[in-house]
């Protein structure tokens, strides 16, 4: 059974109505939390600064942009889009989307 299907193309009834693109969401909450930091002083976190939990920090980082590597392949493989203001034009259901319905 073919799990790929076309849906429909891309037309403007077709679109998600997001309010912002993830991109700038992140920027945005990157730039208040750095802000944040700036101005009120950071409280100690005495067990932070291991060894331990920054090789565990570096793993879950390396872990997310794999996923994410993921899943922009399979976009790209099935030839759809990865913008989420642009109407897909196939469900993708293998890879990354086989586990999560949004794994980015």
């Amino acid at each position: 059974m073919e799990r790929d299907r076309k849906v429909m193309p891309d037309t403007a009834d077709d679109r998600p109505s997001a309010f912002a693109w993830p991109p700038v969401l992140l920027a945005v909450v990157v730039a208040i939390a750095l802000a944040i930091d700036w101005l009120i002083v950071p409280l100690p976190v005495p067990f932070a600064e291991t060894l331990l939990v920054e090789v565990l920090g570096a793993l879950l980082i390396a872990a997310g942009g794999g996923l994410v590597i993921w899943s922009v392949l399979a976009f790209r493989a099935h030839a759809t889009t990865i913008r989420p203001d642009r109407g897909a034009t196939k469900l993708i259901a293998r890879g990354p989307f086989a586990i999560s319905r949004n794994p980015i």
